[in-house]
């Protein structure tokens, strides 16, 4: 009798220690779950870079899950490197087009940061010229090109340039009127914002086919 009461003693404390390994590996891939989705999110030290289409692929996700409406309207790259990759992509999505003197609608902003969405809300921001093309130009063919123009007018300069943005929106002429161009409000272009000698420069081009507009 003392043999069989050890026996099914055993067995019952296996069942409950199995039973207890069971529930701890189910609480661990819940909570492992949990942390995957939990956004927004740190990183510490350098960031790492990636071009805008990854980027822009990434936040589409996102920005569909706000609205599946949502369209991508302007791209800010920062920390670009000269390969064209950043270790930040600011991304603006809207459903409809603002007046410019009406009431502006709600967008919504994706932030991709080192390689991973580190932040989304809505903001207010107008946005008058138009949404970007599917087919623009990736980040990584758009900055060299921008770069080689840089060099070829400023080459005397180029010790004292600092970049300050890259952007893909469409052209409004409201804010960044150009002079003798061969661009439409409303077409899609990169646009590099930097500084030579203290003084604000900017060169645009085709975000479809590449080629310069102008550089002021």
């Amino acid at each position: 009798m003392k043999n069989i009461f050890t026996s099914k003693y055993i067995f019952i404390m296996l069942l409950v220690t199995l039973l207890l390994v069971s529930y701890g590996c189910e609480k661990s891939d819940t909570i492992e779950k949990s942390n995957d989705e939990q956004e927004p999110y740190e990183i510490v030290g350098e960031y790492e870079t990636i071009n805008a289409r990854d980027a822009y692929t990434m936040a589409q996700i996102k920005a569909k899950k706000w609205n599946p409406e949502a369209k991508l309207f302007q791209m800010l790259g920062r920390d670009t490197k000269i390969n064209g990759t950043a270790g930040i992509w600011q991304m603006f999505f809207a459903t409809k087009l603002d007046e410019r003197e009406g009431n502006i609608s709600t967008k919504y902003m994706v932030t991709v940061k080192g390689g991973r969405i580190s932040e989304f809300q809505k903001i207010e921001l107008g946005v008058y010229t138009g949404f970007l093309p599917d087919n623009w130009i990736d980040s990584t063919e758009a900055y060299p090109i921008c770069i080689n123009a840089l060099i070829i007018k400023y080459q005397e300069v180029l010790n004292t340039y600092r970049m300050n943005s890259f952007v893909l929106q469409c052209y409004d002429p409201y804010y960044t009127p150009l002079q003798e161009v061969t661009i439409s409000k409303g077409d899609s272009c990169w646009m590099l914002q930097f500084n030579i000698e203290s003084k604000l420069k900017q060169i645009f081009i085709d975000a479809i086919d590449g080629n310069v507009i102008a550089i002021e």
